[in-house]
């Protein structure tokens, strides 16, 4: 089912620092919306993967690049993903998972520290206690 792999592409995306996901969240609701609000019109339907507005706000994450795959984007060729009419049934569940993602980075963000910083934090105090450790002996 598509929102069960969109939902494990989302939780991949949670390497990446919480505010560059928001902005990646962001963009993924933003092209999955465009097309919910105009399912016939094919521009919204093409994403070119060169774009440089898109690589920086989305495409420079591999992850990312997954989650808009398991929304139901294909690759069309080496500069362009698609989201074909077939995949349209599906794209109000997509939107609102990518809603509730983009709710919880969002207040991960505000909070200041992300999971990913979080556990570097903790990583590094680690390292230093060793070392201490190690000097007092």
């Amino acid at each position: 089912m598509v929102v069960d792999a969109l939902l494990a592409a989302l939780c991949s995306m949670e390497r990446i620092k919480a505010d560059d996901r928001v902005v990646a969240l962001e963009t993924i609701h933003k092209l999955l919306s465009n097309v919910a609000t105009h399912p016939s019109d094919g521009k919204y339907r093409k994403i070119n993967k060169a774009n440089t507005n898109f690589i920086r706000r989305l495409g420079r994450f591999r992850e990312g690049l997954a989650a808009l795959c398991a929304a139901g984007f294909v690759e069309e060729s080496d500069e362009f993903l698609v989201l074909p009419p077939a995949n349209d049934g599906q794209l109000q569940d997509a939107m609102n998972a990518v809603d509730d993602a983009l709710h919880r980075t969002r207040e991960e963000a505000a909070r200041g520290v992300g999971e990913a910083e979080r556990m570097e934090l903790e990583r590094r105090q680690a390292v230093r206690e060793s070392l201490d450790q190690r000097k007092n002996e």
